[in-house]
């Protein structure tokens, strides 16, 4: 079992992190045949947040937030610029598959994604998700069951993503929830917690 304590956390913003395009070619390309190769790293990769979870020098989990409004979302969905305002959107998560059975990682990155977008002051998440399942695992999230069908272009085939959106504060809650104690200690030495309300978000 890898000791919580070797995992070290990265956010990393206006570059491409270390193991990012090789962890997305086997997932994404190899894996799951959802992207083609000249598709696994795209412009808003420079323009967001790469959230990165480490062992040692290796990548073994990762998701990408960026502003709403700034991203692919609204051209996938129809939703107007308007509606987005204060949204947060998160995609390509991944756990490099030796470690998915270890730690709960998938809560983890989705904790350290959503924290994310708590402190830059966003207020929802918005994603697009292939699995609702899953999904429900680990929150309750409002599926966006009005939006027309979003159907992406894989490598042989299409495949459906759902729209949701989820309060940042509370995913981040359940996320944190599931999380095996070592982890909230390393989270806690590291000020990786959730911050109180400001007084405007109370009001």
């Amino acid at each position: 079992m890898t000791n919580a304590a070797t995992f070290s956390i990265r956010i990393i913003s206006g570059a491409i992190p270390q193991g990012l395009y090789e962890l997305r070619r086997d997932i994404y390309f190899i894996e799951k045949k959802f992207l083609k190769e000249e598709s696994l790293l795209c412009e808003e990769d420079y323009g967001g947040q790469h959230i990165c979870i480490y062992h040692d020098d290796k990548l073994v989990a990762s998701m990408f937030g960026i502003d709403a409004q700034q991203s692919p979302f609204p051209v996938y969905t129809g939703i107007p610029l308007s509606d987005l305002k204060n949204c947060y959107y998160s995609t390509r998560g991944m756990i490099h598959r030796d470690y998915r059975s270890r730690h709960n990682l998938w809560a983890l990155i989705t904790y350290l994604t959503f924290l994310t977008g708590i402190k830059l002051e966003f207020v929802n998440n918005v994603s697009l998700f292939e699995n609702k399942a899953f999904v429900e695992l680990i929150m309750d999230v409002e599926w966006m069951a009005n939006i027309p069908q979003v159907l992406v272009e894989g490598i042989d085939r299409q495949y459906e993503v759902i729209p949701a959106i989820v309060n940042l504060r509370y995913g981040c809650e359940s996320a944190w929830e599931q999380l095996d104690q070592d982890i909230r200690q390393l989270l806690a030495s590291q000020d990786l917690l959730i911050p109180k309300q400001s007084l405007a978000e109370l009001i």
